[in-house]
């Protein structure tokens, strides 16, 4: 997955505030940039406000959160994973993207302090990836399934 094309995609987060995680059966969403509100378009929620990020980032991939020293802290098959994501991300705000970097077969965004959240495409779903931002009618970047590993170092 060192593909830059990707990297060079996902370039927009950098600098943005990851404030906000939550899961979709086996799909994580994460919130970045600035917070505003849109009108929920489907789901239990249709027709009510709600607050999203300037930016959305889904994932159905594994990922883990690593500490500075590479320990990992949560990653996709810690229960509750995302609610456990969500927590540790709004404890530590702000927590900006400060780097985004493709190594091989794997996402690395560093986060302000030196953690580190990866993102490792594997066999599976279609779609690996999604980059949109809520609210606006701008294309989505989909990143499909690798099929080189499916490792997540």
């Amino acid at each position: 997955m060192s593909d830059p094309s990707l990297v060079t995609a996902l370039a927009p987060l950098r600098g943005l505030s990851v404030w906000a995680a939550g899961a979709a059966a086996d799909l994580l969403w994460l919130q970045l940039g600035a917070a505003h509100s849109v009108v929920a378009q489907v789901g239990p929620a249709r027709g009510e406000p709600r607050l999203v990020g300037e930016y959305a980032l889904h994932l159905q991939c594994p990922w883990h959160l690593a500490a500075p020293s590479g320990a990992r802290l949560i990653d996709h098959t810690t229960a509750g994973a995302a609610a456990a994501l969500d927590a540790w991300l709004r404890a530590h705000q702000p927590c900006l993207v400060d780097d985004l970097t493709g190594l091989d077969h794997h996402l690395v965004l560093t986060l302000a302090g030196g953690h580190t959240l990866h993102l490792c495409p594997a066999p599976g779903p279609a779609e690996q990836l999604r980059l949109l931002q809520p609210g606006r009618p701008t294309p989505h970047l989909v990143y499909p399934a690798s099929s080189d590993d499916d490792a997540c170092p």
